[in-house]
């Protein structure tokens, strides 16, 4: 790995409202290239704002981004919050009851909330204005996902805006959709991962595969893969989709695997796998393995004092990463952006 030319000053964004308080960050060193045989020049990135919640109320346990913006689930406690983030400020978009804001996702429609213990513990999914999108099943709103137009799981299966449904083995944890597919990942039970007619039976009793789900050509086959996390065993699986098999294994420590997302953080037009591992040590970790590579990446970042559980939750946004800490009783909830840059970025970045 090539080591760091220079490190910069964090970029701090402003952000007010709510009553949330913003950490600032130190400077960050995270650079890494990507593996032998190709040698492309360093890939740098930079801490590019901090969200904080309040203590103990779980900001950064779910988060849901697009190009410009970002919304921030608080589900902790009698009444649970979600914000939505613009990069400048952030302002508090809905409050209710039943855990509201452990699951979020963006549709085509708008975001959906998922409010697993509202009604007596039947669920809700509500729309950001608190209007009820769907409350059919028990457990409706244990998992959420953009698929088909917008899917949530129940206590049996899912359910999907365009009109598809599926039944499952146990309680969906994850979904997600492969080449036109909805997949589900079950944590607990016989079967950890179904699609179509295929089913991953659990290898390891307490493993919890299927605990977090992403897609990604692993084989190279022209066709999408399930990665999912079994942070049990601290292991991520690719599975194939064609044929059910295992096609790779990444390890780590720390629940490794209680959240996973596929990301180009690198900007090289290949996908890059992100892991989080929220109680790796005292703080929690992300590792990085550009290119689905086996291999991790070196990184060596200067986050903020006083994180905990860094890597419940991570998204995706077009610039760089989304990473949820959603602290304890002492901590403040965080939400931290990493912003990638490219060459050009990074010699106007050193320049000022």
């Amino acid at each position: 790995m090539h080591a760091c030319s220079a490190v910069l000053p964090a970029l701090i964004v402003s952000l007010s409202a709510c009553d949330n308080p913003v950490s600032k960050p130190g400077p960050l060193s995270f650079l890494s290239d990507a593996p032998p045989p190709d040698d492309p020049p360093l890939i740098q990135f930079r801490i590019g704002g901090e969200v904080s919640g309040e203590a103990d109320d779980g900001f950064g346990s779910a988060i849901a981004a697009d190009a410009d913006e970002a919304w921030i689930g608080a589900p902790h406690g009698p009444i649970g919050r979600i914000y939505r983030w613009d990069r400048s400020s952030i302002n508090l978009a809905l409050e209710h009851s039943g855990r509201a804001g452990a699951h979020l996702t963006t549709t085509p429609s708008g975001l959906w909330v998922g409010a697993p213990l509202v009604n007596s513990g039947a669920g809700a999914v509500l729309d950001i204005d608190g209007t009820v999108q769907a409350a059919d099943y028990d457990g409706t709103g244990i998992a959420l996902s953009g698929a088909g137009g917008g899917t949530y799981g129940h206590a049996t299966g899912w359910v999907a805006k365009d009109g598809r449904a599926g039944t499952t083995a146990g309680r969906p944890a994850a979904l997600a959709e492969a080449n036109g597919v909805i997949g589900a990942g079950m944590p607990l039970g016989e079967i950890a991962l179904s699609w179509a007619s295929q089913q991953i039976r659990r290898p390891t009793v307490g493993d919890e595969l299927g605990f977090a789900l992403a897609v990604a050509d692993v084989d190279g086959d022209g066709f999408e893969d399930w990665i999912t996390g079994s942070p049990g065993t601290n292991t991520v699986v690719a599975y194939s989709y064609s044929n059910a098999s295992r096609l790779r294994e990444w390890s780590g420590r720390g629940r490794f695997g209680s959240s996973v997302v596929v990301c180009d953080l690198n900007k090289n037009g290949t996908p890059d796998l992100v892991v989080g591992s929220p109680v790796d040590g005292d703080n929690g970790t992300i590792t990085w393995f550009p290119d689905l590579s086996p291999v991790e990446a070196e990184l060596i970042v200067d986050w903020p004092s006083g994180i905990q559980l860094l890597g419940a939750a991570l998204a995706c946004v077009p610039d760089g990463l989304l990473v949820g800490a959603p602290g304890d009783a002492a901590e403040h909830g965080r939400v931290i952006w990493i912003e990638s840059m490219t060459q050009a970025q990074q010699g106007r970045a050193t320049d000022r």
